[in-house]
């Protein structure tokens, strides 16, 4: 499975047919803006993974997943939305 994150202006004007071709091609949509300024954009990123494996420690206890979107978003700066895709993988 795939994941795409788009910045809020572009996810909630985003049309039926275009969630449905990204559902079709098993691709996740998820809201979220891309942290920088446009130097510092980029296709894509790797997330660390000792940072995926703090994430999924703390998903192991006791803490919500709000809450450990709540403390990573601070923490390595990337989307709740997508902190929470990598718990639920």
């Amino acid at each position: 499975m795939r994941m795409v994150q788009l910045p809020h202006s572009y996810y909630k004007t985003m049309s039926n047919i275009s969630q449905y071709i990204f559902q079709q091609q098993d691709i996740v949509t998820l809201e979220g803006d891309v942290w920088g300024y446009r130097k510092d954009l980029k296709d894509d990123f790797i997330i660390d993974d000792a940072i995926i494996e703090e994430i999924r420690r703390l998903a192991g206890g006791d803490v919500s997943i709000d809450d450990i979107a709540g403390q990573m978003k601070e923490k390595i700066r990337i989307s709740p939305g997508l902190i929470k895709y990598i718990i639920e993988r």
